[in-house]
């Protein structure tokens, strides 16, 4: 299933770590192999706030029978990592009590209600690599401009707020990269207006500016209950290739030029990704069920 939240991140860790990691190699270059991480000492305590957000994650659903059973199969899980020195730990340490614990069937659930609360899209890798790609292009675009100094430091740093999220992705998925796209957005709508005109007609301006509202129009998933009245397969939905939202975004710097505010943009451009997926879950194909995780979740409240 093609989810991006915490939960089915730290699934998806622990199960390629089971799958492939030495039991008699130190642990924690298993659990950064997994995360696609360099081996650095530092790069450990991605793992660890990962694990943390996933138990803040766990707490937000709403209406779970027995939720405390399977948050408590977090706690136990970071209590597990917390008294062991993965540096120093061999993974045979840690692989039997996970697997035994019935863990990775507890987390497939909640990232299944999770899911169904807040459906969050899996980005494939390499379109972030591609997207990564094209915000360094606009960063030194930026720098080779004209604008003021203040103006170069303002958009740089909104990029790179970007690339940041690019970078956590295996930490804040989906979501984190949607919300520094509209962040990016919002700070345009609350600065521009000061602005000089000479910076506002500067061609890389207009250009990031199309890029935010661009981001945000393609992550912005329409949520399935106001469409239909059942929850649909999520993974009909898609994200659009990196070319289909360059074309994209060239419409909207379009409408940037022709003075349209940012609210009119959002709502002529609204349509721009999503007009198959409307098409797709109003009717046309059949609605279907989310899927049931791994085994019955009722067996761990048990």
């Amino acid at each position: 299933m093609n989810q991006s939240n915490t939960l089915r991140q730290l699934e998806n860790i622990l199960d390629e770590a089971i799958k492939n990691g030495d039991p008699k190699q130190i642990s924690a270059p298993i659990l950064l192999a997994a995360m696609r991480l360099d081996i650095k000492p530092q790069n450990i305590m991605d793992f660890y706030e990962l694990l943390n957000k996933s138990e803040a994650e766990a707490r937000k659903l709403i209406n779970i029978p027995k939720i405390d059973r399977y948050i408590k199969v977090i706690e136990d899980l970071q209590v597990l990592f917390a008294n062991n020195n993965v540096w120093s730990t061999p993974w045979s340490n840690f692989l039997p009590q996970i697997e035994s614990a019935n863990i990775l069937n507890t987390l497939d659930a909640l990232a299944n209600y999770l899911h169904a609360q807040n459906p969050q899209l899996l980005v494939e890798e390499e379109f972030l690599e591609q997207l990564h790609s094209e915000l360094d292009s606009l960063i030194k675009e930026t720098s080779a401009s004209n604008l003021s100094k203040e103006v170069k430091l303002f958009l740089i740093e909104r990029l790179e707020e970007l690339i940041k999220a690019i970078r956590r992705y295996i930490i804040d998925g989906t979501e984190g990269l949607s919300k520094a796209a509209k962040s990016l957005v919002v700070d345009f709508a609350l600065t521009e207006k000061r602005l000089k005109d000479e910076d506002k007609q500067e061609p890389i301006f207009h250009k990031i500016k199309s890029w935010g509202l661009t981001l945000v129009l393609a992550f912005a998933t329409p949520s399935p209950w106001d469409i239909v009245g059942a929850v649909p397969d999520i993974t009909e939905f898609w994200y659009p290739k990196l070319h289909e939202i360059v074309t994209g975004r060239e419409k909207i710097e379009a409408m940037i030029l022709k003075n349209s505010s940012i609210q009119e943009i959002l709502e002529n451009s609204s349509n721009l990704f999503y007009s198959k997926e409307m098409k797709r879950i109003s009717g046309k194909d059949d609605v279907k069920a989310l899927p049931a995780a791994k085994e019955s979740t009722e067996s761990l409240s048990e």
